[in-house]
């Protein structure tokens, strides 16, 4: 057996490093050293409406968004940094892991951004660039303190059928989308905009923000998603709406589709072609 004796110093909180940056919130007053908000603490927050069609045959996604923007910190805000997650599996994009050939594609396509009503050049690299999974564009009139602006953004992707990192086709019946619309990125009070790329193993933050989406898919597909389901009764078959608007009001856990249900196919609506499910969130 080894056994080794140290003598260290004991050192207090007031000794250890403190990045300038975080030193800096300090002075400023946004944040605390115990850890909570400052008195001049300062998040910024948007407003999405989406709407958005997904195509089981061909595994694409089309949508469009409209972002109120709010710039509630101090600082006037000269460009917008947007996510773009599902440019992991774009040719040339950094990654944590190695991709099979097959689940490589060309990523997310912008066919427009629209800055307070007019859209922009995107193919012009002074106004607006990709690189990996992040955008930046510079706007034509900066975003003053404690002012909004609205972007709207069209765009499309293809999910990978070969992988299914954070995302992808699991089988003919199941697919998972995830952080699959242009997001806002962070801007905070101690590093300003959040430039990270995402290559595969980071985890997500985001602003508090309010969502309303709507979403198409075939009328014999279903959307598991989060948020508050609005139109239940037009989607879901009688008795499978009254099972789920249970639900929300019991205690008891109440089983809205059972194996039954799915081996009579007698879950969603289907008058027409496609269906419409619309769902609201806040975060």
């Amino acid at each position: 057996m080894l056994i080794t004796l140290a003598n260290y110093p004991l050192i207090s909180q007031d000794d250890l490093f403190i990045p300038r940056n975080i030193l800096e919130a300090y002075d400023k007053e946004t944040r605390s050293f115990d850890g909570r908000p400052g008195p001049n603490y300062w998040q910024n927050s948007a407003d999405y409406k989406i709407d958005a069609e997904f195509d089981p045959i061909n595994y694409t996604l089309t949508g469009r968004e409209e972002v109120l923007y709010k710039n509630n910190s101090p600082d006037s805000l000269n460009r917008l940094v947007i996510r773009l997650y599902p440019n992991i599996f774009k040719k040339g994009s950094a990654r944590d892991y190695s991709m099979v050939p097959e689940a490589v594609n060309e990523g997310v396509t912008i066919r427009n951004i629209g800055i307070d009503g007019r859209s922009i050049n995107l193919e012009n690299r002074s106004i607006f660039r990709v690189t990996s999974t992040v955008a930046i564009l510079y706007l034509p009139r900066a975003v003053q303190a404690n002012s909004s602006v609205e972007i709207s953004v069209e765009w499309s992707f293809t999910l990978p059928t070969k992988a299914t990192l954070r995302m992808g086709v699991y089988d003919t019946t199941a697919v998972f989308l995830g952080y699959w619309y242009p997001q806002i990125a962070v801007y905070d009070d101690t590093e300003g905009w959040d430039y990270y790329n995402y290559s595969g193993q980071a985890e997500f933050y985001n602003d508090f923000s309010n969502f309303e989406v709507k979403i198409t898919v075939p009328n014999n597909y279903g959307v598991w998603a989060t948020g508050e389901l609005q139109n239940p009764e037009e989607v879901l078959e009688t008795e499978i709406a009254e099972k789920y608007f249970l639900a929300r009001n019991s205690d008891e856990v109440v089983k809205i589709i059972t194996p039954d249900d799915l081996n009579s196919s007698a879950i969603y609506k289907n008058e027409e072609e496609k269906i419409h499910g619309s769902t609201k969130l806040k975060t």
